[in-house]
């Protein structure tokens, strides 16, 4: 069984209040891990209650509290703000822990594509508050960051050769930077600024990274440079390819993934997280 809790707000922005969906697990422990799940949708569209059947409700199963976090979109609020808006959801969790159940020291961040991106860019820069939210005294560091196909570095997702410019949409990446408030001059730094794998440092959170090798919307290289870039400085990284998965695949769902995913963050949502060494592994999607 499940108690859910619908729409408690996190933080009052500019905008709107932004706020979150709890989904816990009726086992009768007083504390539990904390999974907090951003939706995708290229930063501009999605909602907090996708992915509830698919990704939610199996960690649910297996102990975790699920927080499903809603978050200003492109349409709202320039960036950094959605990043800001994570960061409010982590601390206002960790703040309110035992109202909900949850252990404050084993809280784990995760999304999907656009979602994605955010949780590890919101967990790479976690000495960076924000000045959205309240409980400026909680921390906004996570134990583990779980990314399903993310975007890791807009600098290589935002370029175009002028046949390309004239022949395909602007990417997503545009309205969410709002480049074209941007000189040429300064478009680099703001792209890697936005960008996980120019991020990554040494004392990252562990990231557990999971792609389809035919995704058409974000492709593969963007989990493999993020990847390198956390195992190059010393950080801990895992890379699981599905093979002939697309974006937003059901194979990146199936119970296996979901028992990998449960694994990883019960390894690394403990209050002394010990490094584990890197690794890769590619398994083949069943034919539909």
């Amino acid at each position: 069984m499940v108690t859910t809790r619908h729409d408690l707000v996190y933080a009052s922005t500019p905008q709107r209040d932004v706020t979150l969906d709890l989904y816990v697990p009726d086992d009768g422990a007083a504390q539990h891990p904390l999974f907090i799940y951003l939706h995708g949708g290229g930063w501009s569209v999605g909602d907090k209650r996708d992915d509830v059947e698919g990704r939610m409700l199996p960690l649910v199963e297996r102990g975790f509290v699920v927080a499903s976090a809603s978050y200003r979109l492109s349409g709202d609020a320039l960036h950094p703000a959605a990043v800001h808006d994570v960061k409010a959801a982590v601390r206002w969790l960790r703040a309110n822990a035992a109202e909900h159940g949850i252990d404050p020291a084993r809280i784990g961040l995760g999304g999907a594509s656009a979602g994605g991106h955010l949780a590890s860019l919101a967990a790479l820069t976690a000495d960076d508050s924000g000045p959205v939210g309240d409980h400026l005294d909680q921390p906004s560091s996570v134990g583990a960051v779980v990314a399903w196909y993310p975007p890791t570095d807009l600098v290589m997702s935002s370029f175009r050769s002028p046949f390309e410019a004239r022949n395909l949409p602007e990417p997503s990446t545009s309205g969410y930077l709002r480049l074209e408030t941007v000189t040429s001059a300064d478009r680099d730094l703001v792209l890697r600024a936005a960008s996980p794998r120019w991020r990554a440092h040494r004392d990252a959170p562990p990231h557990l990274l999971l792609h389809g090798d035919r995704d058409a919307i974000v492709p593969l290289e963007h989990s493999r440079v993020l990847h390198d870039a956390l195992v190059g400085l010393g950080a801990t990284s895992a890379l699981h390819i599905v093979g002939g998965a697309g974006h937003e695949d059901p194979a990146l769902e199936t119970p296996s993934v979901m028992a990998l995913i449960a694994g990883f963050l019960d390894e690394h949502l403990t209050p002394f997280p010990t490094q584990e060494s890197p690794g890769e592994s590619a398994v083949t999607a069943p034919d539909s």
